[in-house]
């Protein structure tokens, strides 16, 4: 009776050492898509402050700018503010901006 309890302990251990390691390597894999997400739409809100920018500088000149381009989804208004975006929740978040001459990683 005892062998048969231990041998269903050490069964159950087995399967939830590989369920969490999985887990482990989901998480871990989840992290790096949401980095890359990150640096994607900062790239994207580097590009729209830069068409903002272009647009508002031909206004000047007289000529009619388009409305309707859109905001990076959870960065603030980009006019001729700076964007931030944290690199993980909690994180000290980080100024950026367009820099015309970076390549992307």
């Amino acid at each position: 009776m005892q062998d048969r309890l231990n041998e269903r302990l050490s069964e159950r251990l087995d399967t939830l050492r590989r369920e969490y390691e999985a887990g482990q390597a989901m998480l871990a894999e989840l992290e790096a898509k949401q980095l890359d997400l990150r640096q994607t739409l900062l790239r994207i809100a580097g590009a729209i402050q830069v068409l903002e920018e272009l647009l508002s500088g031909t206004e000047a000149s007289g000529t009619d700018r388009q409305e309707g381009l859109p905001h990076a989804a959870g960065a603030p208004a980009i006019g001729r503010a700076r964007v931030r975006f944290s690199a993980r929740p909690g994180t000290q978040p980080t100024g950026a901006r367009h820099d015309p001459h970076r390549r992307p990683a």
